[in-house]
């Protein structure tokens, strides 16, 4: 008995097989990563997308001959998922563009350091 296997025809159902299971796993990956994201961030109402996107193109040979005989597929997998933004008011003096760590909306604000000796 041969241990070959036949090639498995190429449609929605058996996309888990193509790469011996690389396509699933990164669409996992981009799954649980939108996944986290709405979890911590569940105040952002835009939307988490995952995108597949398929593409197929003739061989040289096949498109020589004019007949589609074999090609490439290629897969591409993303995900957009919201920016994550943040900003602090900024001062500017004669030295630069200053900030206050302590209190990130007030860039003049002088806060008290406790673990500092006076």
């Amino acid at each position: 008995m041969s241990n070959t296997k036949r090639p498995v025809e190429l449609n929605f159902e058996n996309l888990p097989l193509v790469c011996g299971g690389a396509l699933a796993m990164v669409v996992n990956e981009k799954f649980q990563e939108c996944r986290r994201d709405v979890r911590n961030r569940p105040g952002v109402k835009k939307k988490r997308r995952i995108s597949l996107h398929i593409d197929l193109e003739p061989s040289e040979e096949s498109a020589s001959q004019g007949e589609f005989e074999e090609g490439i597929v290629s897969f591409e997998v993303g995900c957009n998922i919201p920016n994550k933004g943040m900003s602090i008011r900024v001062v500017e003096d004669s030295e630069g563009v200053k900030f206050s760590a302590d209190a990130p909306d007030n860039a003049r604000q002088n806060t008290i350091a406790f673990d500092e000796e006076p």
